[in-house]
């Protein structure tokens, strides 16, 4: 996840978080960020392609996608509210980490890259209600993500 950070800086990168429990990443597979190139720098879109490929690998693994992870370039690794993301350069709003989040019970990873290097990684979870993230926990027990 950090080197996918820090290669697509000044991007945002993104991808999928496989495990066999929530909570626990065994594997990541990065996806390709389908904003253009004027919104790839604060906004992430994953294709239901991407998507289904991601489901696809973690079966083989014997494992399941048990969230996603995206960075932040120059940025908090905190996720982003519909008030904090500003209007594209198309004038749509939106995109924000809250209105982009999946579901509940999923991890929500998130790196921070400060001038093309990883810093701060943290991992939220969706609110049952949908109105907030909480913040999870996170251990690295393997430096390759």
């Amino acid at each position: 996840m950090r080197a996918h950070a820090e290669r697509i800086y000044p991007h945002e990168c993104c991808g999928f978080l496989l495990g066999k429990d929530l909570w626990t990443v065994d594997a990541v597979v990065p996806a390709t960020n389908s904003k253009g190139e004027e919104e790839a720098h604060n906004r992430f879109e994953i294709t239901p392609i991407a998507s289904l490929r991601a489901e696809k690998e973690a079966r083989a693994r014997g494992l399941s996608v048990i969230g996603h992870y995206h960075s932040h370039p120059d940025s908090r690794a905190i996720p982003s509210k519909p008030h904090t993301v500003s209007a594209s350069a198309t004038g749509e709003t939106g995109g924000s980490d809250l209105e982009n989040a999946t579901w509940p019970n999923s991890a929500f990873v998130i790196v921070s890259v400060m001038q093309g290097k990883s810093a701060e990684m943290t991992c939220w979870n969706l609110s049952d209600d949908r109105s907030d993230f909480e913040p999870v926990g996170i251990e690295i027990l393997n430096l390759d993500f």
